[in-house]
């Protein structure tokens, strides 16, 4: 369990890594959408129809990949919680310990249950009852 937790561990670490990475890019290509909407529009004033379309051609570009990075990294995110939340209830069982209800069963799947022997006991239950019934009557 040892080595699956550990394994686990880095897997996290692996997602938030990439989560960050994809953030940062996600960031720097935000900032370049703005900055050529802005080249667009300034063309689109100054009548560089030319100059507009390369800047249009550009944001859409930039728009294109800002949705494919938010995509990955609401993805990415997705996946990390639930490492996380897998990590966590992991944690939270181990430091329970072992269900005592589970480990009765368990007990009694490996010892077998002796029915034979239950009979034996609940008779010989039965007759100390009776015993006992047969003093009081006789006090």
């Amino acid at each position: 369990m040892n080595s699956e937790s550990s394994a686990q561990k880095e897997y996290i670490i692996t997602l938030l890594t990439e989560y960050t990475i994809l953030k940062k890019k996600q960031l720097s290509v935000t900032k370049e959408l703005q900055l050529w909407k802005s080249r667009e529009e300034l063309a689109e004033k100054k009548g560089e129809e030319g100059l507009k379309k390369i800047a249009g051609g550009k944001r859409e570009a930039l728009e294109e990949k800002l949705f494919v990075l938010t995509e990955e990294k609401d993805k990415l995110k997705r996946e990390l919680d639930r490492e996380k939340e897998t990590s966590k209830s992991l944690k939270e069982k181990s430091n329970r310990g072992p269900d005592p209800v589970e480990l009765i069963h368990t007990l009694q799947n490996l010892a077998g249950e002796d029915t034979e022997l239950k009979n034996q006991f609940n008779d010989l239950s039965i007759d100390n009852e009776l015993k006992r019934i047969k003093q009081e009557m006789e006090s």
